[in-house]
């Protein structure tokens, strides 16, 4: 007996099903199993069960492929020693790779060789490319055994048989049947599809099973299976009672069935896209074909149905229920009992407060959570009866939104509530801890280990609770390697020989660095001392970590067998643990995949790479994601599939982005589902279509959906997905334009908008963040708002005030350096971002910083190793030091001969400072004496040379002003000061020559310079300098020079051009005076010329043409 519950209420079933049960009970050992399709269904309708019988002990909740595949066994009398279906895909693999080598001798599996691209004999280990095909065959069988069973009949002939059948096929799949044949030598087990004719067969013929079967299969829930399995269904309704409980949205569908098969014939099984489209309603044929396809392919043709028919139907009315206890039904409820009744006499209708469905553009992301969390708020604010458990959010991007959710749902300083949520259906492999550090480090094998896989590797909860390390410390060990060099590879032989910038390297550094202490040049075996801010605890503790993760991953570098590859996996995963008990669930799951596989892969001998490992692991991990966490009595936010027909009050649709949804399905070329489509073939947009419909049929008081509107990337607007658009149009046209007012909402990307705040078609506002209307209320009642920008109109104050100089020597020569910047601190704003990236890659030449570095450095050692104070007057005799001797073993200079073009660039501009210098005579040190403290000055002849090693900027020139201002005013004689720098001209890239000249000036007049100086900086702690140092500079040099262009000088070194980036694009720029700030903002200001001049008058008056 076949008898089929249909209803739209999932809660209904449950309770019919529960009622049976009380009237019926089971024996007191007897197990209940009831099939659904997923773990979360199974444990809501055993509460559902418990909640009508007070218990719900001893009912099982088997999957449907699992249970069908195992009354078939008893049926038929085949022993197995497990569950394991020899042709399910993941077992299917194995035999395929054991089959590979005869079929590619087959002049027919010239693709597949050709596809491969060598040959396999050659390798005797298992390569990623030969799993990857063999896995793709795998699924494509596996998909032919339930829905293709007449051709893996046809194909189940003699060898004689086969060879008239592949005529009859194209070239490219003429290998298939010859690799069935292959596989049917070595499994001596039929398919199941191939079982399951046998089974009807047999039923036929009234022959009754070899072990006893349950008297009743109880499914429930389920709206797809594969024709195959419905056929199952129906030819063993003779011999047991099967309940079907079907959820669906319409109960005309049935009608509707029957007359296809009755016009169609024969080909009733074969689906028309078109005439689908054309003979459904709307709504409907937009999203409910997968259910429709269901229920024809139960009522059959009759073939297989070998026990009597019945249906019971059980539908809610919900307009009609809300009229009844005297209330206006909801939009939402008038669309569900116009899916059941499928009548079109009454209009829907909508009150602009009605908010049962409605849809959210979303800019981005983030916005996206906070919207659906202040919706979820309001929500509970307005029906006392919600609670979190009653909450379903569904979304196909459960890891996308993983990361922003904890921030913003536990927000409780923006919300002033506690929201309790739950996150599922995420893999281990996407949550810290053991599984994670498992699989990083066999990734990390694959390829090669890097800083920033290592840093992410020592930040897993494993390794840190296994060698205590906290945060700060793994910071330090991180920068300490970067510092020491280290960029990637364990040791010199994954970089054909060179040890340089290796982890190894890096290691010996820190040992020779405990006994030599860091000088330059001293090298021993090639490896110069590290030991900066590096004790002697912390380098036997980092040695011991370090050389442990190398040798972990050198021991996964590997080949092995896969019973081999199981004792290494269980013995990695018994050392992370190291018994403690935080990760002994992780470790029991682990360790049962990993006996899993090597059961299934029992029959493969050959050696297999780590790569192929690492992805079997991988597969295996991801079959457990989605068992627990669904029933929580929070708010679960889990993945579409698992909860997609549970009632809740609310749910809400998230992330149904264009891009995203529905997902596209991806088949090999060669496999004939793509070739014809009939009913009942898996179709993924179909699939996820239906989620949509479930999802309005299961909602019982409000739907949300959400989906981003704004590419994340350009900002460009983004259409919603075509299901949720058609829905929307859908209703639109339904309700008009006046009651779908509201329908649509596209809250503004700026949460502190005020349109969040406020009301519109009698909908509240759309943010509940208190924070932000916290923000949003202070600069409404701020006065004389000041804009974007904060330096403004801009604003200077010319008066001068006696200052105290005493110590005024660093701020002056700070402001100078950075006037903006400087007036920002007074605010505590520091709009620079020192970002210091992980490097990962060797640099194929030095930094321009480090090449300053260099030559700063071995000047320095220049002018103090004279004990006489005095430089050899044959100074340009001095030869350039040997730069790569001197920097060996510290990973300085990039490999090979990059190191010596980074020689000769380094000796050419040595050369020319030492040649510009030597131009100007003899030169001597002496010092100089300010406020208490002495400095270091360089005389030749009759002139002070300052030395700037870069290109002259604004900064050095105003600094090297300074400089000579205080020569000038506190020095025992008065000279010309020279600036040498390096060239501006791309020419002369490497060449040093004098860039300025200032004519010596009185003490007196120097000191009144100084002071008007110090006036202007501490003016500067109150108000912004309305000049940019560098575009100032060079419009400033320009007036001097009379040029004819001097304004659109200006523009260039403010706005930028093709190859230089403008000032106006810096941040402490964009803070004050706003983004892409026009230059006209300081060309026709008055005050910016007084201050311009103010500032460089003097020292361009002082300049010697």
């Amino acid at each position: 007996m076949l008898t089929i519950y249909r209803s739209n209420r999932a809660e209904w079933l449950a309770n019919v099903l529960a009622e049976q049960l009380r009237a019926n009970p089971p024996g007191l050992s007897e197990n209940v199993e009831i099939v659904v399709n997923t773990w979360p269904t199974g444990r809501w309708l055993g509460e559902e069960i418990a909640k009508i019988n007070g218990i719900s002990a001893l009912v099982r909740f088997p999957f449907p492929a699992a249970q069908l595949k195992t009354l078939v066994r008893k049926f038929l009398g085949i022993e197995v020693i497990n569950d394991d279906d020899p042709w399910e895909a993941n077992q299917l693999i194995w035999p395929i790779l054991n089959s590979l080598p005869e079929l590619l001798q087959k002049e027919e599996a010239g693709v597949l060789q050709k596809w491969l691209e060598r040959d396999l004999s050659q390798s005797g280990k298992l390569s990623r490319d030969e799993w990857q095909l063999a896995k793709t065959i795998a699924y494509t069988f596996d998909e032919y055994i339930m829905y293709r069973p007449d051709v893996i009949s046809d194909w189940w002939g003699t060898e004689n048989e086969i060879n008239n059948l592949k005529s009859k096929l194209p070239k490219y799949i003429q290998w298939q049947p010859i690799l069935i044949n292959l596989l049917k030598q070595r499994i001596t087990q039929e398919p199941f599809g191939l079982q399951v004719r046998n089974v009807a067969s047999k039923l036929k013929k009234g022959i009754a099973p070899k072990q006893n079967l349950p008297s009743d299969l109880r499914i429930f829930g389920i709206n797809s299976l594969a024709p195959v399995q419905l056929e199952l269904i129906q030819a063993l309704s003779c011999i047991m009672e099967v309940k079907v409980f079907l959820l669906t949205p319409c109960k005309d569908l049935w009608s509707r069935c029957k007359t296809k098969r009755e016009e169609y014939g024969e080909g009733w099984k074969v689906a028309n896209d078109k005439l689908w489209l054309l003979n459904k309603q709307r709504l409907e044929a937009t999203l409910g074909r997968m259910g429709s396809e269901f229920e024809q392919l139960l009522e059959g043709s009759g073939e297989y149905q070998l026990g009597e028919w019945d249906e019971k139907d059980l539908f809610a009315m919900p307009a009609t229920i809300a009229l009844n206890k005297q209330r206006k039904p909801t939009l939402l409820e008038q669309i569900q009992q116009r899916l059941v009744t499928n009548e079109c006499i009454e209009p829907l209708q909508r009150s602009l407060d009605d908010s049962s469905i409605s849809f959210t553009e979303c800019p981005g992301p983030k916005r996206q959570i906070q919207i659906v969390r202040d919706q979820i708020l309001q929500q509970l604010a307005l029906n006392k009866n919600l609670e979190p458990k009653d909450i379903l959010i569904m979304t196909p991007q459960v890891e996308k939104f993983a990361h922003l959710i904890p921030s913003i749902f536990n927000d409780v300083s923006a919300t002033g509530v506690t929201l309790p949520w739950k996150i599922t259906d995420r893999s281990q492999y996407d949550q810290p801890g053991l599984t994670q550090c498992i699989i990083l480090l066999m990734e990390i094998a694959c390829t090669r280990l890097t800083a920033s896989n290592l840093d992410q590797l020592l930040t897993n909860p494993v390794i840190k609770d296994l060698y205590k390390l906290d945060d700060s410390e793994i910071d330090k060990i991180t920068n300490c390697l970067q510092e020491t060099g280290f960029r990637w590879g364990i040791n010199s032989l994954e970089r054909d020989g060179e040890e340089t910038h290796t982890l190894n390297w890096c290691l010996e550094r820190w040992l020779v660095g405990m006994v030599i202490p860091t000088i330059p040049g001293l090298v021993l075996g090639g490896i110069a001392p590290f030991s900066k801010g590096i004790s002697i605890s912390e380098l036997s503790k980092w040695w011991e970590i370090l050389s442990k993760i190398c040798n972990m991953l050198q021991g996964l570098r590997q080949s092995h067998s896969c019973m081999k590859w199981g004792l290494v996996l269980k013995g990695l995963c018994d050392d992370l643990c190291n018994n403690d008990r935080k990760w002994s669930w992780e470790r029991q799951r682990f360790l049962r995949a990993i006996d899993d596989w090597i059961r299934a892969a029992d029959c493969f001998k050959k050696e297999i790479k780590i790569e192929v490992v690492a992805e079997i692991v991988k597969d295996l991990i991801a079959k457990e994601a989605g068992r627990f966490g669904h029933r929580t009595g929070r708010i679960t936010i889990s993945a579409l599939e698992p909860m997609r027909a549970i009632p809740h009050k609310m749910i809400v649709l998230m992330g149904l982005d264009e891009t995203i949804f529905p997902r596209k399905q991806q088949r090999p070329g060669f496999s004939l589902l793509d070739h014809k489509h009939f009913l009942g073939d898996p179709r993924i947009n179909d699939k996820d279509r239906y989620v949509l419909l479930e999802a309005l049929i299961s909602t019982r008081e409000t739907l949300l959906i959400t989906w981003d509107g704004r590419d994340e990337k350009t900002g460009d607007s983004l259409e919603p997905s075509s299901p949720v658009q058609q829905f929307f149009e859908y209703l639109q046209h339904e309700l008009g334009e006046k009651s779908s007012m509201g329908l649509l909402k596209k809250p503004s990307p700026n949460p502190l908008n005020k349109n969040n705040f406020l009301s519109c078609n009698n909908q509240p506002p759309i943010s509940c963040d208190k924070r932000d209307l916290e923000t949003r209320q202070w600069m409404n009642a701020k006065q004389g708002s000041r804009g974007l920008t904060l330096a403004l109109p801009l604003n200077w104050n010319l008066s001068k005030n006696a200052v105290n100089s005493s110590s005024d020597n660093e701020l002056l020569k700070s402001w100078l350096a950075t006037p903006q910047l400087k007036w920002l601190e007074q605010f505590h704003l520091h709009p620079r971002e020192w970002n210091k990236p992980i490097e990962d890659l060797d640099s194929l030449s030095i930094p321009e910083l480090i090449k300053f570095k260099i030559l700063k450095q071995e000047f320095t050692e220049l002018i103090t190793s004279s004990n006489n104070q005095i430089i050899s007057p044959e100074i340009n005799e001095r030869e350039s030091p040997n730069w790569q001797d001197k920097y060996l073993g510290q990973g300085v200079f990039p490999p090979k001969s990059a190191a010596t073009l980074e020689s000769e660039i380094l000796g050419r501009r040595w050369t020319s400072l030492i040649k510009s210098l030597s131009k100007l005579g003899e030169v001597k040190r002496d010092s100089l004496m300010e406020d208490n403290e002495t400095g270091e000055i360089l005389i030749a002849n009759n002139c002070t040379v300052l030395v700037e090693i870069g290109r002259l900027k604004a900064k050095t020139i105003l600094n090297t002003w300074l400089t000579h201002l205080k020569l000038s005013a506190y020095h025992k004689s008065t000279k010309k000061t020279v600036v040498i720098a390096r060239s501006d001209s791309n020419t002369k890239i490497d060449s040093y020559e004098v860039m300025l000249s200032w004519h010596p000036m009185s003490s007196i007049k120097a000191e009144s310079i100084l002071d008007e100086l110090k006036q202007q900086a501490h003016n500067g702690l109150k108000q912004c300098w309305p000049v940019p140092p560098e575009s100032g500079w060079k419009l400033a040099k320009a007036r001097y020079k009379k040029s004819n262009d001097c304004n659109e000088i200006f523009r260039r070194a403010w706005i930028g051009d093709f190859n230089k980036e403008g000032e106006r694009n810096k941040p402490e720029m964009q803070l004050c005076f706003g983004y892409k700030a026009a230059p006209e903002i300081f060309l026709e200001n008055e005050l910016f010329d007084q201050c311009l001049e103010l500032l460089y008058k003097p020292l361009i008056a002082q300049l010697v043409k």
